[in-house]
C-alpha cells in the first residue's frame, strides 16, 4: 500500500489538531509555593565567582541545644520556650568534613511567637567560636540577625552569615554557637530548630 505524499503531510498536519481536541479544555497547573527571601543570593547572583553557595547543612531541633541557668526556659513539643531577653542558648557541634576553613558559614534560626508580639522587634545575636583538643575557650566577635517585627502566633526564620577574615574563626576542629536575644519584644518565643549552612 502507497500513501502519497501530499495526503501524508496533511495527515500529520491535522493529527496534533485532533489531539488537542480529543484532550479537552486545558489544565491548570498549580500555584508554586512561596520561599523565604536569601538576602545573599542577589549579590551571588552578580558576583558568582566570589560567591560559594553552601554544599551541606546540619540541623538541631531546639530541644537538642543547651541554655543558660539564668533566663526562663522551659521544653515545649515544638521546641524550648524562651521568655524575656536574658539568658543564652548555645550548641557545640564537630566541623563538618565538607567544610573547607575561610568558606563562609549561616546559621539559619527558626521560631515562633505564641502570644501577641504587639510588632515589637525581635532578632538574634549568634556568638561564633571553634576549638580542638588542648586549646582554650575565647570568643572574638558576633554577628546579628537584625531586627524584624515580631508577629502574633507567628513563626519567623532569621539567620546570620559568618564571612572570612573576621574577628572570629572556624578553623577548629569544634565549632560552638551561643544565641543572644535581641530586640524589644521581651514575651515569650518558641525557638523551634536551628541549621548551619557551610
Amino acid at each position: 500500500m502507497q500513501i502519497s505524499l501530499p495526503v501524508l503531510l496533511f495527515a500529520l498536519a491535522a493529527s496534533p489538531l485532533n489531539a488537542a481536541a480529543d484532550a479537552g479544555p486545558p489544565q491548570s497547573r498549580p500555584v508554586p509555593e512561596a520561599r523565604g527571601i536569601d538576602r545573599v543570593k542577589p549579590r551571588c547572583d552578580l558576583h558568582p565567582a566570589s560567591c560559594k553557595q553552601y554544599a551541606g547543612m546540619v540541623s538541631f531541633p531546639a530541644h537538642a541545644l543547651s541554655w543558660s541557668t539564668f533566663g526562663s526556659f522551659a521544653l515545649q513539643t515544638r521546641g524550648v520556650d524562651w521568655t524575656g531577653t536574658s539568658g543564652a542558648m548555645s550548641f557545640t557541634m564537630h566541623r563538618p568534613k565538607g567544610y573547607t576553613a575561610g568558606d563562609r558559614v549561616r546559621v539559619r534560626l527558626v521560631y515562633e511567637i505564641p502570644g501577641d508580639g504587639d510588632g515589637d522587634s525581635v532578632g538574634f545575636v549568634v556568638v561564633p567560636t571553634s576549638f580542638h583538643h588542648g586549646s582554650g575557650f575565647e570568643t572574638y566577635g558576633d554577628e546579628s540577625t537584625g531586627l524584624i517585627p515580631a508577629g502574633s502566633g507567628t513563626i519567623h526564620e532569621q539567620a546570620v552569615i559568618f564571612t572570612f577574615p573576621g574577628a572570629y574563626t572556624l578553623a577548629g576542629d569544634w565549632w560552638y554557637f551561643e544565641i543572644n536575644r535581641l530586640g524589644e519584644y521581651a514575651g515569650k518565643l518558641r525557638l523551634m530548630s536551628v541549621s548551619v549552612e557551610y
